[in-house]
């Protein structure tokens, strides 16, 4: 049966002398993988614009119940990019975003809040005129939302997070997974500051990068056989 959906894709690798293999995160069937027949010809219509990271694709798929590798029938672009593919600083940011979700979402199920997330939050880091160097962290932040363990009980009166329980507390745990008062308050700014607002969160290139450190540290305590991330050493090069 064929289907027409919205992806953004996640991974491409090269199948047989002429195929691709695409895996993107659709609105309709999440997590998908499709062959791409003939798209390494030189003759393919097929434009290698298409399976860039977090490329917005519209597809036509050929979805079977016995097949766990369906075809894509037709592909082109949703969303044209305009800024990305000329911005180092927002490339790095799509490096880190595609190596986050690549690593974490693994379920081949649909979730119209999760997708309608990462479409807008791609589609406004395009359009974003700021300056994008705090982008990754709200967008890691609000991430957790949809994975289940976004910080709980905020208020301003707690001066630790507890990394491991992702609660607000009072006093410095007993473990050492926690951030200190300074990571804290910092936390609090991200939580309340909206994607589009990244831009007025002030602070300097070794806070940023600590930080980031600090979130995937979450992450890994959260996820099981979570690893670290390449992208992060591109993420502190290039906003250093």
């Amino acid at each position: 049966m064929l289907y027409t959906l919205k992806g953004i894709v996640l991974r491409v690798v090269e199948y047989s002398e002429s195929s691709l293999i695409v895996t993107a995160y659709t609105d309709l069937f999440g997590l998908q993988s499709y062959i791409v027949r003939g798209a390494r010809k030189k003759n393919s219509k097929t434009k290698p614009s298409y399976f860039q990271p977090l490329s917005l694709v519209e597809m036509v798929v050929f979805k079977s119940g016995g097949e766990k590798l369906n075809a894509i029938q037709e592909i082109k672009i949703n969303k044209v990019f305009t800024t990305i593919p000329f911005d180092i600083k927002k490339q790095a940011v799509v490096f880190f975003i595609n190596e986050l979700l690549v690593k974490t979402i693994k379920e081949e199920e649909p979730n119209s809040g999760l997708f309608s997330f990462l479409f807008s939050s791609i589609q406004l880091l395009d359009v974003f005129s700021g300056n994008c160097s705090n982008f990754h962290l709200v967008f890691t932040l609000q991430f957790s939302r949809f994975l289940g363990f976004y910080p709980q009980g905020v208020s301003t009166g707690q001066n630790y997070f507890d990394l491991v329980n992702g609660s607000f507390i009072s006093n410095s745990p007993e473990h050492f997974y926690f951030l200190n008062p300074q990571y804290t308050l910092l936390l609090y700014q991200i939580i309340e500051t909206s994607l589009s607002r990244c831009d007025t969160i002030s602070i300097s290139s070794e806070t940023r990068a600590e930080f980031i450190d600090k979130l995937v540290a979450y992450y890994s305590l959260h996820i099981p056989a979570f690893k670290d991330l390449r992208s992060v050493e591109v993420l502190k090069a290039v906003f250093s």
